[in-house]
């Protein structure tokens, strides 16, 4: 239900991000691999170089060379494609012992079956998890037939809300890498006592960041919709509400590392497809009473539900 007026965006901005994609699953696996063995430090300076060139690129793209959509997905895939090689290139140097020789290349079928069977419920996690978001972007691309303000103050929230979240997500991988490590070490209790002190550390981000959205939602959105008079009092009508519900998000991060971290990958997956379906069938059922609103109070109750999953299942 993409508006005729912005398809023509929307295609040429997807066609060069998918075209770049193998860059984006080149960079997640080096810097995953990084991780692993604990080096944290190296991924995240790749990363912040390659936003520091990405915000470069794109306004030199998009503001000198006045190449529009095209120029912001070109800075993306660019940006992907230089901190793949930065991560490549260090490992060579640095960490050698990660680098794949011919003799690596053979068949581990105990090691296979393992990793796909982590592998599977991960890809099915972030699935659901996605397909819940297209179907709701459909849902708020109905209410805009009169005008696209729905969008584009949906568009602005969601880059606020990418933004934090990439907090909660950290936090998330953290966790799970040292769960994982004690748990192969067989110090459960240190894995446990890890991951309550890492959950006390991300609520309180969270709590944070509710309180970010709830005072300051204005200048926030208005970052993303400059003076759009239609856009804004949505955008931050949307904040406010989702305010409410902020800091549950990251005790469900929290959760999620945990469970990646023993191993229990079915269990995210489950909390996960909760979530979504409370999303979704609440988005639909108020989005023609609450307008944008739905989508946040939709968003906050999902978030309720994942956490009394996993605190159950935790309990």
């Amino acid at each position: 239900q993409t508006p005729p007026e912005l398809m023509d965006y929307a295609v040429s901005y997807l066609r060069i991000i998918l075209a770049g994609m193998l860059f984006t699953f080149a960079y997640n696996y080096l810097a995953a691999t990084l991780r692993a063995v604990g080096d944290t430090q190296a991924a995240l300076y790749f990363l912040l170089a390659s936003l520091g060139y990405n915000l470069v690129c794109a306004w030199l793209l998009v503001a000198v060379l006045d190449m529009g959509i095209q120029g912001t997905a070109l800075a993306t895939a660019s940006a992907q494609l230089l901190s793949t090689l930065l991560c490549f290139l260090y490992i060579r140097k640095r960490r050698a012992f990660l680098t794949i020789h011919r003799g690596d290349m053979r068949m581990d079928r105990q090691l296979v079956r393992l990793a796909s069977s982590y592998a599977a419920v991960a890809a099915l996690q972030q699935s659901s998890l996605y397909l819940g978001k297209l179907i709701i972007q459909s849902a708020v691309n109905g209410i805009s037939l009169v005008s696209t303000a729905p969008i584009s103050a949906f568009t602005a929230t969601t880059r606020v809300e990418n933004f934090t979240q990439a907090f909660g997500i950290s936090a998330c991988e953290a966790i799970a890498i040292f769960v994982a490590q004690n748990q192969g070490a067989k110090q459960y209790r240190r894995a446990n006592r890890g991951f309550l002190q890492g959950f006390a550390i991300t609520t309180a981000i969270g709590l944070g960041f509710s309180l970010l959205l709830g005072f300051f939602a204005q200048p926030m959105v208005s970052l993303f919709l400059g003076d759009d008079l239609q856009s804004i009092p949505l955008g931050v009508s949307y904040l406010q509400l989702m305010a409410w519900f902020y800091f549950l998000s990251f005790i469900g991060h929290s959760y999620v590392g945990h469970y990646r971290g023993i191993g229990r990958m079915n269990i995210t997956f489950f909390g996960t497809t909760l979530q979504i379906v409370v999303r979704v069938i609440g988005t639909y059922l108020l989005v023609g009473a609450m307008g944008l609103d739905a989508v946040a109070l939709s968003t906050g109750l999902g978030w309720v539900v994942i956490v009394l999953f996993h605190s159950t299942v935790y309990l």
